[in-house]
């Protein structure tokens, strides 16, 4: 009963964690970048690396320059926002969205951006969904619906749930292997990589998968939503989180506050300690000259774990303060807290790093588990003379998706700098070029994959990653020792960490290329020993 148990959560954790590997290689891999993605979308617009945070910069000044520029540059405009500078996004940001069409539910998103340093108007920046479109990558993949997307991904999330619960399960010695790695063994080598890397975060896998799922919970588990609600479901929303509530416009055309008008309601409205104590995140302006117009205000949460901050709402045609945040619900406090597990949005520098580095072993155990799988069952085929064409797919699989999406993000970066700025819908581009760049490896794979194909992938990701900095210096005018001059980290952290990437992918093809010269030698010798024999 109990081997037959065990042969059971073996047959579960093999096969659950090989259906849905590449998936979630791919979730793994786009939401780590993801923990950066403030820092990537700064780099992918080098029209903006002259701005620089300033701590002592006067919060009051920046709203009003932001609030000024969108009265002069867009008056009749749907809705405003101003966000704050932090230090990972060093920008006074403001945007505007436009009236939306007949048959459209949105109108044109613009933005632009000021120097909190200086105050002065930044040049517009070249269009880039930068590590935006790697947040989105991660749950909503691409060139399907969202909600088809969602689906897989969740999908793919349970089967990593039960795989990683099944794991834990038939690795008895679970702890003892962590510290057994015997390099040069074939598929024992791969498993003891596969263990390290799966115990060494732990906690962090059961956390972000679970939490992944929590993430959309009314979406997989909609029932009880709907049973209260009906189709009224924006109401339980309104209800849930009050600060996203919808509201439509009056019709009744109505003179909105002046910019310093607007300002001097904020602050008559929020309480001056919540400023003192946590700057204001971002400002929003709803339904411009509208009797309807309204203000809202978000304090940031900076490094409060369920993520929930005051917020303050009032009238831009009175300045009457006509709604703010109140105490929220255990359960609503639970689900921010679980969101902000997930996306880390808590975290400081030190803890975002660590993010970054459970991350990467979340991918090195997915791909490892992969490629054990893979070798074990060569040596059956080579053993019994029997082969299959399973194996050769999962091999192509294998050397598509894990060294295939790390040229991908390369060649997502080479575009930013390398298509023209005026390049008709050049945000577009980006991606296509990231996935073109991947369709490429995988095309190559279906007729090379063996040792030696790693080896030489990896050596040009190691390349690609290694000259990213000396792009940036070519097509900005700040690089690597300037950036570290002027305590630019944000930039300086970012080439950093492609000299990292470079040097990591180096180091793995080189150890390729070492266990091959191990493997030729041992065939070698036994070539040589079978020949004094005959």
């Amino acid at each position: 009963m109990k081997d037959s148990f065990f042969r059971s959560m073996t047959w579960l954790h093999t096969w659950v964690g090989l259906l849905t590997c590449w998936v979630l290689f791919l979730v793994f891999f786009a939401g780590t970048a993801a923990y950066y993605r403030a820092e990537i979308n700064i780099w992918m617009q080098p029209e903006n690396h002259g701005s620089q945070y300033d701590v002592n910069a006067d919060n009051q000044q920046l709203i009003l320059k932001g609030l000024t520029a969108l009265a002069q540059q867009a008056p009749d405009a749907e809705t405003w926002w101003v966000y704050l500078p932090t230090q990972r996004t060093p920008l006074l940001t403001y945007a505007w969205s436009e009236p939306a069409a007949e048959g459209q539910r949105f109108g044109d998103y613009h933005q632009s951006f000021i120097n909190p340093a200086t105050g002065e108007a930044l040049p517009k920046a070249r269009e880039s969904r930068g590590g935006d479109f790697l947040y989105r990558l991660h749950f909503d993949l691409y060139y399907m619906s969202v909600i088809t997307a969602r689906w897989i991904v969740g999908f793919c999330t349970m089967f990593m749930l039960v795989a990683i619960i099944s794991g834990i399960v038939i690795h008895k010695r679970i702890f003892k292997d962590f510290f057994s790695f015997r390099p040069g063994k074939g598929p024992r080598s791969w498993l003891d990589a596969h263990v390290a890397s799966s115990v060494l975060a732990l906690p962090f896998h059961l956390m972000i998968t679970y939490t992944g799922l929590v993430t959309l919970m009314f979406m997989y588990m909609p029932w009880g939503l709907n049973t209260q609600y009906g189709d009224e479901t924006q109401a339980f929303y309104s209800q849930w989180k009050p600060i996203y509530s919808s509201s439509v416009p009056s019709g009744e055309a109505a003179t909105m506050q002046s910019p310093q008008q607007l300002l001097a309601s904020l602050n008559a409205a929020m309480p001056m300690s919540d400023e003192a104590s946590s700057p204001i995140e971002m400002l929003q302006v709803e339904h411009l000259n509208d009797a309807n117009a309204r203000v809202t205000v978000r304090i940031s949460p900076e490094h409060s774990l369920n993520q929930q901050a005051p917020w303050y709402r009032f009238s831009a045609v009175t300045g009457k303060l006509t709604e703010e945040s109140t105490a929220t619900s255990a359960a609503n406090k639970t689900q921010s807290t679980m969101i902000a597990l997930h996306s880390g949005r808590f975290a400081g520098q030190g803890l975002r790093l660590l993010y970054l580095l459970a991350g990467i072993t979340g991918c090195v155990m997915i791909a490892t588990g992969a490629i054990m799988w893979a070798e074990k069952l060569a040596q059956k085929q080579h053993k019994s003379g029997q082969f299959k064409p399973g194996l050769a797919l999962v091999k192509m699989l294998n050397l598509a998706t894990f060294a295939g999406l790390p040229i991908a993000l390369a060649s997502y970066f080479y575009a930013n700098r390398l298509l023209p700025v005026s390049f008709v819908d050049r945000e577009n581009w980006e991606i296509h070029c990231f996935f073109i760049s991947w369709a490429l490896v995988a095309l190559f794979a279906c007729f090379k994959r063996d040792k030696q194909t790693w080896q030489r992938l990896f050596l040009f990701t190691a390349l690609l990653y290694g000259l990213l900095p000396l792009l940036n210096a070519m097509t900005s005018q700040y690089q690597l020792i300037s950036n570290l001059q002027r305590q630019a980290y944000v930039l300086a952290g970012f080439d950093l960490m492609m000299l990292a990437l470079a040097a990591l992918f180096y180091m793995a093809a080189k150890r390729l290329r070492s266990s091959q010269k191990v493997r030729a030698a041992q065939v070698t010798k036994a070539t040589a020993e079978l020949g004094i024999e005959s």
